[in-house]
């Protein structure tokens, strides 16, 4: 993963057991996290302002919590921790969801939360 990143990389990532089994792993610090342990909460909702979660209260099947500690939190647990955040290096940008992304519940903000994901990586899906 280091190498893909430091070759001008972006990276989305999505999954409820990345920070489970990475996080001792040297890997897992370039997302800018700390792993919280597992989480049986179902609501997220996305931190006010940001150009991915705003606006948005979605429900999943679970996941993981996080600490950030270098990236932005995208989206919180209510009542927990953060679910999902963002980190922008020099020559990468990276998206981390500690859920299964299939795992939001609702397919139209599933669409949201892809697109404007895709939107900040600035990304050009039609190329």
């Amino acid at each position: 993963m280091n190498e893909y990143l430091d070759s001008a990389g972006n990276l989305v990532l999505s999954g409820k057991a990345i920070g489970k089994n990475s996080n001792e792993n040297h890997a897992f610090s370039t997302l800018g996290v700390l792993w919280q342990g597992t989480s049986s909460l179902k609501n997220i909702a996305g931190v006010p302002g940001d150009s991915i979660g705003r606006g948005l209260l979605l429900d999943i099947n679970g996941g993981e919590q996080l600490q950030s500690t270098s990236s932005i939190p995208v989206f919180n647990y209510i009542g927990g921790k953060t679910a999902a955040v963002r980190l922008e290096g020099p020559d990468n940008k990276i998206v981390y969801f500690a859920f299964g992304f299939e795992d939001i519940q609702n397919p139209s903000e599933r669409d949201i939360v892809m697109k404007r994901t895709i939107d900040w990586l600035d990304m050009d899906v039609d190329a």
